[in-house]
């Protein structure tokens, strides 16, 4: 009896063996039959990737953009400038007319048909006073100016009056410092010499008449000009001063 009890267990052992074997086959079988799960990906370095490329892209294109603004902004200033710089030379070219330009002192001057400015020797009238006879009597004195319009820069040089050394000598001038020459104009051997109101300023008694007498004398010495006619701002006059000086006609030398 002791012998079949130990076999009994022996036997039950073997069984299970079996079970367990069959069930680890079923269970290798059953994980054979299902496919593995693939492991799981990470796309987020692809989209970083994606998106960097999309930016420098848009960079590009506004870059772009803006540099063809900027080289269509320049040359639309370079067509502008263009523009205005032909401007004046198409005026001057069909005009065909002589331009004038103004001086400082705000008289007309001619420019390209106007005679080159060059060195030239005048004579100014001014008065020499006699202590003996206290007397005025005129007397000429000379300058080397540079001058397109001799008449009228004799004027302007007459009404800067006597130099130091000319004071010295007892010379004097009856025309005012502020004189103006306005323009002169020389037609038929008459100069009209236009000029400002200081002419009037402080003429009283004789101090007019050697006024305009310095002026006549230092215009008739050209060459042309065998008369003076004055204006006064553009305007004739028919008397000038408080006293009544006539200068209506035309003004000669008297002596």
């Amino acid at each position: 009896m002791p012998k079949k009890q130990a076999g009994g267990p022996k036997k039950k052992t073997a069984s299970a063996r079996k079970t367990t074997g069959a069930a680890k086959k079923t269970a290798t079988k059953k994980t054979a039959g299902k496919p593995a799960a693939p492991p799981a990906r990470s796309y987020t370095p692809l989209y970083v990737a994606i998106i960097m490329v999309l930016l420098i892209v848009i960079l590009f294109l506004v870059n772009r953009q803006i540099g063809e603004r900027g080289i269509i902004g320049q040359l639309d200033r370079g067509k502008k400038t263009e523009t205005k710089d032909s401007r004046p030379a198409a005026s001057a070219d069909n005009s065909g007319k002589e331009q004038t330009a103004r001086s400082d002192d705000g008289s007309r001057t001619a420019d390209p048909g106007a005679p080159v400015a060059e060195k030239r020797a005048i004579k100014l009238f001014l008065y020499a006073f006699n202590e003996k006879t206290e007397k005025l009597t005129l007397t000429t004195v000379g300058r080397s100016i540079e001058t397109r319009e001799p008449v009228r820069d004799a004027i302007r040089e007459l009404a800067k009056g006597p130099s130091a050394r000319e004071e010295r000598q007892g010379l004097l001038s009856a025309v005012p410092k502020n004189l103006r020459v306005n323009s002169v104009r020389v037609a038929n051997g008459t100069a009209v010499i236009d000029v400002n109101g200081a002419i009037e300023e402080n003429a009283n008694g004789s101090i007019l008449l050697n006024r305009i007498d310095q002026i006549v004398y230092t215009a008739t010495q050209f060459d042309g000009v065998k008369a003076v006619e004055i204006t006064v701002n553009g305007k004739k006059r028919r008397f000038l001063g408080g006293d009544g000086l006539s200068v209506g006609g035309a003004l000669r030398r008297h002596r």
